[in-house]
Formats: structure tokens, sequence, C-alpha cells
């Protein structure tokens, strides 16, 4: 039987055990069945009602779409009561948009850049069209619900007319329409009204578009960090063709198979991106009880033909997960509740969570035992490997904190003689290595970018401060300098790869190299910080054979510092010939050479150089946004003591009252995955807090006297003393300073 159970983590008795008694891998496997439900049914409902849809073409090229559909996203977010007055309001819309573009109005489909270039000439042509519209008593009577709700402007004009042509108006001022272009998990719920020819076809489109995003955007992988390079791909590709592929690995192909070509960010070169740990997490669901990429599902069934008894068990045990509730379904089509109104029952949303419910049972109720048998058994061998993981990471910090605490215990003992007082050292404590720690919510992002290094992509990493863009770039090259085939949570800090910071003086001469004085009255070759040292006799120069991370990268003016190189790192070509540099008559390509670079999308200063295109278009571009409040909760968490109990619940309450003020103010954006709006800054800024928080930050006697609650506010403020001189947070620390109830 042990041969039997190869693959898997335990044997299937070990798996039923652990599972009946360890609530936390209960909880996984729940999750891990919602996903799978999720993706299962969601593909079955796409397909049922499918139609050409193509974002480039239905949504991207055309301007007016574009404009209504932030309009719909900003004022209407959350606000789907009353159901149908809504519906009709933006059905009544969009429909007279398209009629005026079959007009012409607007002039032929247009790419995005040139939308940029005419925006305002497009704006007042929208705004001819907006003043032509009905007015529409479902207008007045959204705004009976929501006008002026909370001190907060959402329809206070009197008509759907002035309230649209206000938008335009103020729009038009823009540079163009990405200047407020919504997450795509905002954007999308209005994508089944472009193009609907009567409100009664509604629904269809409805469930076709929440089959699509339920289809590729429930994994883990994506829900974690994967939508930063997914999400791109999901709204830059026809529908059809990403659920094609979906029915492939369905009907039993893996992507390693079907290969997943598509167009990525920029929408215009198309890359096999069947490496992504979202395409792979997606198709592994799919595939169930196959698992094609392993040998678990062979593995699990050699095991249970032996033993029937637990076949009937596990079947069982499957159908009683198929009703249970989804409180995290990734999308809502129909939301409401915004500003505490009640939730409307007409929701779409509802219906279609049955309609997905009933579906997986019938595919359940289908299936033969065995099948069944193997789900539950591979997810609940799953729930166990994520079990072990996080317990791995707890472990971890928990030998940490006891390493510290014998530091302490084993400081020099003071003797109290009769005539001195004399020091006898204890043994001086071994020191501990200081490591690196990768937060969860990177790891997606994480094994994306490994998988771009291994396809000889370099990659740069883009977003605002502190989001972790050098800490990820840390692991990642870790990992491709040791040719590992994950990324580990955790390394020694003295295993970084080569780490240099852009800087405004750099020249060839840092970059690639020169000559330098040697003492003789001679000169010797330099080599650069991308280059090998020098070679010996006879050798070639050649790149670094491993990873560089590029921090800062935009603080360099790397087409000065590094265009001899450009063809080296697109891999156009084996060898350059640089100009001047004596003794340096070539410089090879090395296969192992890859850059980690990143930028702030933000600065203090503006010593920053521009990335031409031509620097561009060499790397593969990752966005890193600000932090949820989900996230600053885990990375608050990282590295945590017994001191951190009594501290957590006063930080959580900190942190949940700061997010609200931010959203009074209007300093939150967009979340792409619908998961909470985020900070424009990453969790970095509030490392003070947690290391206060953990016991850690040890600060005066007057300090320690005060409440803990009050500890947490003053922490807290000084963490956001950078952020707001970067984004303009004064209001938000003047309330936070002032206010009674943040602790």
């Amino acid at each position: 039987m042990e041969t039997a159970s190869v693959g898997l983590r335990l044997s299937p008795p070990e798996l039923l055990e652990l599972y009946e008694a360890n609530e936390p891998i209960r909880a996984r496997l729940r999750h891990n069945f919602l996903v799978f439900r999720r993706i299962r049914a969601g593909l079955k409902m796409a397909l049922a009602n499918a139609y050409d849809f193509d974002p480039r073409r239905d949504y991207w090229r055309l301007p007016e779409r574009r404009l209504l559909t932030s309009y719909f996203s900003r004022y209407f977010h959350n606000a789907f009561a009353p159901a149908m007055a809504l519906r009709e309001l933006a059905f009544e819309t969009f429909r007279h948009f398209d009629v005026a573009r079959g007009r012409g109005d607007f002039g032929e489909p247009m790419r995005t850049e040139q939308q940029a270039e005419q925006w305002r000439s497009l704006c007042e042509r929208m705004l001819t069209v907006s003043r032509s519209l009905p007015l529409l008593d479902s207008y007045r009577e959204l705004r009976t619900r929501w006008g002026g709700q909370g001190g907060e402007r959402l329809l206070e004009r009197a008509s759907d007319v002035e309230d649209l042509s206000d938008f335009i108006e103020r729009m038009s001022w823009a540079k163009d329409p990405s200047s407020n272009e919504p997450a795509f998990s905002k954007r999308i719920v209005w994508f089944p009204y472009f193009g609907l020819a009567s409100i009664d076809a509604l629904p269809a489109r409805q469930q076709f578009v929440y089959g699509y995003y339920a289809t590729f955007a429930s994994t883990n992988a994506y829900q974690g960090a994967g939508s930063q390079s997914f999400a791109p791909i999901l709204q830059n590709n026809p529908f059809e063709k990403l659920l094609a592929y979906a029915k492939r690995w369905a009907s039993g192909e893996t992507p390693g198979d079907t290969g997943f070509v598509v167009l990525g960010r920029n929408g215009n070169e198309t890359r096999d991106c069947s490496h992504h740990t979202t395409v792979r997490e997606t198709a592994y669901f799919l595939s169930l009880p196959r698992d094609a990429e392993s040998h678990r599902s062979e593995s699990a069934r050699a095991f249970l033909k032996w033993h029937p008894e637990l076949v009937e068990r596990f079947a069982l045990e499957l159908t009683k997960l198929v009703p249970i509730e989804d409180d995290e379904s990734p999308l809502r089509m129909e939301a409401s509740g915004r500003r505490g109104a009640p939730v409307d029952g007409s929701s779409v949303d509802a219906r279609i969570e049955q309609h997905m419910l009933e579906s997986l049972r019938e595919d359940v109720a289908a299936m033969a035992p065995i099948d069944a048998a193997i789900i539950f058994t591979l997810l609940m061998d799953d729930a166990k490997i994520y079990h072990d993981a996080h317990q791995e990471r707890l472990d971890a910090t928990s030998a940490r904190a006891r390493a510290r605490a014998s530091d302490e215990t084993n400081r020099p003992a003071t003797v109290i003689a009769s005539v001195s007082i004399v020091e006898v050292p204890a043994e001086p404590p071994r020191a501990e290595e200081p490591r690196l720690s990768l937060p969860a919510s990177l790891q997606a992002i994480a094994t994306d970018a490994l998988g771009y290094l291994r396809a000889d992509f370099h990659v740069l990493l883009a977003g605002p401060p502190g989001t972790g863009k050098t800490t990820l770039a840390q692991f990642v090259g870790h990992a491709w300098d040791r040719d590992l085939e994950t990324v580990p949570s955790e390394i020694p800090m003295s295993e970084a790869p080569v780490t240099t910071v852009g800087n405004s003086s750099w020249s060839p001469f840092h970059t690639i190299g020169g000559i330098l004085p040697d003492g003789a009255s001679q000169f010797k070759t330099h080599s650069g910080i991308f280059l090998e040292p020098e070679p010996g006799p006879g050798e070639a120069w050649s790149l670094r054979r491993g990873c560089i991370v590029l921090d800062e990268m935009n603080r360099a003016d790397l087409d000065r510092c590094i265009g001899e190189l450009y063809p080296l790192l697109s891999g156009s070509v084996a060898v350059v010939h640089p100009a001047g540099i004596p003794r340096m008559r070539t410089i090879q390509r090395h296969p192992r050479f890859r850059v980690i670079a990143t930028v702030n999308d933000a600065t203090l200063d503006d010593v920053v150089f521009p990335i031409s295109e031509g620097l561009a278009r060499r790397f593969l571009r990752f966005e890193l946004p600000g932090a949820t409040a989900d996230e600053l909760r885990a990375y608050l968490d990282m590295g945590a003591t017994p001191e951190s109990v009594e501290r957590r619940a006063i930080v959580v309450e900190a942190i949940e009252r700061f997010f609200e003020k931010c959203g009074k103010h209007g300093k939150l954006v967009d979340s792409e995955r619908g998961r909470g709006d985020r900070l424009p800054f990453g969790c970095g800024y509030f490392r003070p807090l947690r290391e206060w928080m953990h016991g850690r930050l040890v600060l005066s006697v007057e300090f320690r006297e005060r409440e803990l609650a009050e500890q947490a506010r003053v922490v807290l403020i000084t963490c956001l003393r950078s952020g707001a001189r970067l984004k303009g947070f004064e209001a938000v620390l003047t309330e936070l300073r002032e206010s009674e109830d943040l602790v």
C-alpha cells in the first residue's frame, strides 16, 4: 500500500483522520472546494451563454464605452438598489451612445494612444451626445435612494443628463481615459451592457461575463497576487479564445499540451504564458479528478481501489461540501449596500450563485463514486500541503523569537563579591544569520517573475514605494542563481543576489567598463557592474553569470550607460563590439545573465530619467499595487513574538480606523482583484508599527508610560509622515492626530 500512495502527502486514511481532527485543514479544504466550484461551474455557465466579445474591439478602441464605464464604476459601484432602476439607466445610456456610434458621431474606432491625442475633441463630441439623452425616471428613483448620503457626492444633479454631462466636462480636463480607468473587477460588471439590443438579454450576458471571470480569476494564485500579471491577459484577449483553452483543459489536456499563446499587457505582442501559476492552477481544478501534471490522482485511485469503504465515505463528504455558502466570490455583478444601505433581494448575484451551486450538484451526482472520492482526496492533500507550508513559516518565526530570547538570557551576568563587582561573561551565543522573509501576498508574482526569467526575459517591478519591489527582486534573483524550481519564503541575507542602485552620475564606465591607472604609470581595464570581472589572457569579456538586481532603475540614464548592451539584453546577438575600451574588444552574452529592475511610480524629487521604448521592451513589467487592509495585517503579523498577542488587537483596530479615514478623504485607489481598496503605497511604510507590535521597537521612558493604544497612534502617525509627503496625506494625518476614535 505504501507504493500505491506515492505522490500524496499522506495516505487517504491519514488524510481523513487529519481532516476530522484539524479545523484549519478543514477550513482550507472548504476554501479550495469553493475555488473548484467557481472554476468548474463558471466555465460551464460561460460556455452555455457564450457570445462574441473582444475587449480590444468592444472596449479599448471605443472611447465612449470607456468613459461610460468609468462613470458607472465611479458613481454606482456597490449601489445596485433598486436593481431594476440601475439596469434600466445603464441599458438606456449605453444604447443611446451605441446609436450615436452607428451614426458616426465618434468617428472610426481608434487605438488608445490616438484617443489620448484627441481626448478633448472626443469629450466635446460625447458631451453633445449626452445632452440628447432622454430624461429617465430610473435616475430619479436611484437619486432618491443614493443622493447625498454620507455627505459625499453621488447623484446630486437633478437628471441623468446633467449628471453624465457634468462628469464628461470634468473628464475632458484629464490627459486621456487611462487617467480614470477603473479596476478590472469594477469595470467588467458593465461589459454586459455593450451593444445590448434588449434588456431581456441582460441576464444571459451577465452569466457569461461572471462565468468567464470566475473561471480565470478564482484561483489562489490570482487572488494572492497573480492578478498583476494575469489581469492584462484577461483584458486584451477575446473571451472566446481564453475559454477555448479552458475547455481543452477540462477535457484532459494540460497547458503544456495546449500552450497559452495570448496578448499581454501592451496588447500588441503574443507570448506563450502557459507557465503562469494562474494558468496551471485553473487547469488543475478543471482537470479533476485527473491531476495530469503529477502522479497524485493515480496514487489515490490505486489506494482507493483496494479500500471501497473509503470510496463511499469520501464521495459522501464531497457531496456535503457542494452547498456550502460562498462568502468570498471574486466578483459581484450587482452588489449593493454602499454606505449601509440594505442589500436588494432582486440582485442577479444570488441567482448566479444558486445556478452555479445546482450546476456543480448535478456534476457531482453524475460522477462515478471513485472520481468523487479522488477529488475529495486531492483537495484534502492540497489542504495538508498548504497547512504544512503555513506551519513551517510559523515555526521559523517562533525559532527566531526563541533565539532572540536566548540572546537576552545569555548576556554577561553580574556577580556581587565582598570587595568588588566582577563581570562573569556567559558563553557568547552564536549569532543568528539575518534572514529575509517574502510576504505571502508577493509569492504568486515571484513565481511568475521566475518563470519569465526561465523563458529568457528580464523583469521590471514597478509600483508605489514600500510595496516590496526590492525584497521581491532579492528572492527571485536568489531562486534564479540557484536554479530553484520555486521561490522560497525565506532566504539568508548573505545569499541575496548582486544588488546595485541606479545613480544619475552613472556613465558607461560604471556599467560596462573603462580604464584606470594601475599605479605604475600604466592603465588597467576595469569591468562595470553588468560584466564579469576582467577575464584571464585569451578569455572573452562576458555579461555576469547570474542575476543582478538593479534598484531604482530610472535614477540612471541607462540609454547612455548600457545602450551598447541592448542587443545582448534582447538576445538578438551573441556578441557586441564596444567602442573605445582598450583590451575589451568583444562582450559575449551569457545564458545565465538576468536583470531584475525596480522603479517607483512616485518620487520625492525629480532626479529620474524616462525609460525609453528601446529599454522598456527588453523587460517584462509587473505592477505591484499598494497595500490593502488584509495585506497590511498579514505584513504586520510577520515575525510575531510573545508580546505581539496583547498589542495585535490594538494595531488591527488602528489600521481599520485608518483605512476608513483614508476612504473618507479619497486617498484609496481601486483594487484590481476586487478585494477592497488599496493605499497608494505599500506595507513597507508600516515597519515601525510592526516592530512596536512585536516588542522590538523600544522608545523613551516617557513614551512607554503612555497607554498602549496611544503608543500605537503615535507610531502609526510616524510611519505615515513620509507617505504624507509622497501622496498628499496631510489631511489624513491631521485627523489622526485629532481623532478620538482611532484606537
